[in-house]
């Protein structure tokens, strides 16, 4: 059975007879599909003991002496856990621009985590400031503006919906200054709002 394929103009097939389906200028690598399970697999294989990059993926430019960008598989925390970084190059220098934990956070332009909970997005101009979007729970939906990734500044303002009460909440200092309800009546400061503006 054939299992490798290299063709004259350098395209290259593993367990298919037929790579390069998507017409690309050569060279192309394919990978055929398990004809048992219809999927194909592409392990990338490391032995690191501690947090550092396992596997890279990288792209060149001008043949192959400029590198300009590279996704990264990183053991993160345990031997059995990872994370997926993406890195870009400017003027041969490269910086981390996201990074996919592995408790499922998003950081954009950070690689220093915001609020302390899952499933968060944490976009950073710096890795002390920036803007943490998350799910919350069940009940309430919040955006959290810090100034710090832990202490006093973490949540050092918020946009929350409440989905149990159905109310938008503005807060500050980590508490409520402004609420609009589900009936329109605003309150400043003011949990229980009695009237609306109009």
């Amino acid at each position: 059975v054939e299992r490798l394929r290299i063709e004259a103009d350098g395209d290259i097939g593993l367990g298919t007879n037929s790579p390069n389906r998507s017409g690309y200028g050569a060279p192309v690598v394919s990978i055929g599909y398990n004809t048992s399970n219809n999927y194909s697999v592409l392990e990338l294989q490391g032995n690191k003991t501690s947090d550092a990059t396992i596997a890279t993926i990288v792209g060149y430019n001008v043949g192959g002496t400029s590198r300009i960008a590279q996704m990264n598989f990183a053991r993160d925390g345990a031997n059995n856990s990872g994370a997926i970084t993406f890195d870009t190059y400017v003027s041969g220098s490269s910086s981390e621009r996201l990074r996919i934990d592995s408790s499922g956070r998003l950081l954009l332009g950070t690689t220093t985590e915001g609020a302390s909970n899952a499933n968060n997005l944490t976009i950073a101009s710096s890795s002390s400031a920036g803007m943490t979007l998350r799910s919350g729970t069940t009940s309430s939906a919040n955006i959290y503006f810090s100034d710090a990734t832990s202490g006093a500044g973490e949540y050092a303002g918020f946009i929350q919906y409440n989905h149990t009460n159905d109310y938008l909440n503005f807060g500050t200092g980590g508490s409520e200054r402004f609420r609009i309800d589900s009936s329109g009546k605003v309150g400043f400061n003011n949990t229980a709002p009695s009237a609306a503006i109009e």
